[in-house]
């Protein structure tokens, strides 16, 4: 797909307009809204000159404001042009917030032009005058030849909500027929997705893409972890949760708690050893808020001696005031 892009040139113009004894003029406006000071005009500058009322104008309900127009002076034809002006303050510097500009746009004979209004107070209009001078700085751009050319124009992709992703790859990550490979634990086999696999596990990835037999083959084969740990940390790749990361009951047996600490310890070992960062956090953080005097011991002799670091400062930070955990961990 193409696009066409106009590309076009400028001529260019730049007027400064001195009104000298502006308040003198702005006087007499006010007191006699018909005299000659009533609307001053700028010399023409490329087919353009400013009308300025010192004291506004009672047809547009500006009386007491300073308003400040642009006018198109052509006789024939019509330009595209825009245009730029902004007072001066009195070291001849630009006050930004008086710029007024029209974009670009086509004027035609017959005085097509723009109208603004001012309302300063006499010590903001004062610090503008210089020795009595109201200056104003003015610029003109009129287009000149335009040329086109065409420019291919890159395709779109859609932004898809990260959560909307999340439940789409969760959802094909179920369907049967994207498992393509057998992980095996012992005596027990789990249907996998070989890109989840290679993309949430470093480890598995290297297996899977590297220079070794997992290459190319329909099995992979875990060892060194316990296969109901497998089966949580391949649930978790899947689906991004799993049931050891699941909160227990508050009517949970001190049993049960103990059980769950065991489970999470295999599980944080598991995500260690296939480095699942994700896991690894989810764990230790459950681990943490699991821990208590009767088991902050275990938990911290597990957490030094496989360095993780945040579950060993959680367990040492619970039981500070246990004066043998303090020994230990000193």
């Amino acid at each position: 797909m193409e696009s066409a892009v106009t590309q076009i040139g400028w001529d260019e113009a730049s007027y400064l307009w001195e009104i000298r004894d502006f308040m003198d003029l702005r006087e007499m406006a006010k007191e006699d809204p018909s005299c000659s000071a009533s609307r001053l005009e700028s010399p023409v500058f490329k087919c353009f000159s400013l009308w300025l009322f010192p004291n506004g104008q009672e047809q547009h309900e500006s009386v007491g404001l300073i308003d400040l127009a642009i006018m198109f002076k052509g006789k024939r034809g019509s330009v595209r042009a825009k245009w730029t002006a902004c007072f001066l303050d009195a070291k001849g510097e630009l006050i930004p917030r008086t710029r007024l500009a029209d974009p670009l746009k086509k004027y035609c004979p017959g005085g097509d032009g723009r109208r603004f209004s001012y309302a300063p107070s006499l010590d903001t209009l004062q610090s503008w005058l210089h020795n009595g001078t109201l200056r104003i700085y003015c610029q003109a751009f009129i287009a000149l030849d335009c040329k086109s050319a065409h420019v291919p124009i890159p395709p779109v992709i859609a932004q898809v909500p990260p959560q909307r992703l999340k439940a789409d790859i969760i959802h094909y990550a179920l369907q049967a027929d994207s498992h393509d490979v057998r992980v095996w634990c012992c005596n027990s086999v789990t249907s996998c997705c070989r890109f989840l696999l290679a993309a949430r596990s470093p480890v598995l990835r290297k297996m899977l893409n590297g220079p070794f037999r997992e290459a190319d083959a329909p099995d992979i084969h875990l060892t060194d972890i316990c296969p109901f740990a497998a089966h949580q940390m391949l649930l978790f790749i899947h689906t991004d949760a799993c049931e050891l990361l699941e909160k227990l009951k508050p009517t949970c047996t001190l049993e049960e708690k103990r059980q769950r600490q065991e489970a999470l310890m295999a599980l944080l070992s598991a995500a260690d050893k296939y480095d699942i960062q994700g896991l690894k956090d989810e764990c230790e953080q459950q681990l943490a808020n699991l821990v208590d005097e009767e088991s902050v011991l275990e938990v911290l002799l597990f957490a030094q001696s496989r360095n993780f670091n945040r579950l060993l400062e959680a367990a040492i930070t619970r039981d500070a005031r246990s004066a043998p955990v303090e020994n230990l961990a000193e």
